[in-house]
């Protein structure tokens, strides 16, 4: 799934942070429902990071809109990272610097990575919710 903002709307309040966690309580308010359905609950991991998108609607019968940029790409990289580096939510640190974050998120510096594909480390940082703010547990 990819989920585009406007620069200005995503770093509002960090929403582009936030809609991450609201998805997460989504899932889990829903966990009994979703294990009864299908037997096991949705997991997910996510990678935030800004850049231009170019976004154009192809066809015309059967129309869907298509993306294209560098920043899907780099996104894309960075997500493909989550399992190995042990996070679930990892964001650029050029984006991070442009946001505040809610004081029960946690923000973990990873430093920089190498991402397939890119010229150069790239800057990484983890965003996880603080200890006092975990989800519940069912």
């Amino acid at each position: 799934m990819v989920l585009t903002w406007k620069m200005e709307e995503g770093l509002e309040e960090a929403g582009c942070i936030r809609a991450f966690f609201l998805i997460e309580d989504e899932i889990e308010d829903r966990t009994r429902e979703f294990l009864s359905e299908f037997g096991t609950v949705p997991e997910f991991e996510a990678a935030v990071h800004a850049g231009d998108v170019i976004a154009a609607q192809i066809g015309e019968l059967k129309s869907e809109v298509v993306y294209n940029g560098d920043v899907l790409n780099t996104t894309a990289r960075l997500e493909a990272l989550c399992n190995p580096l042990g996070h679930r939510l990892l964001v650029t640190e050029q984006l991070v610097l442009q946001m505040n974050l809610d004081p029960d998120l946690e923000l973990l510096d990873l430093g920089p990575v190498e991402l397939r594909g890119k010229g150069g480390a790239t800057a990484v940082c983890a965003i996880q919710r603080t200890a006092a703010s975990a989800p519940r547990q069912h």
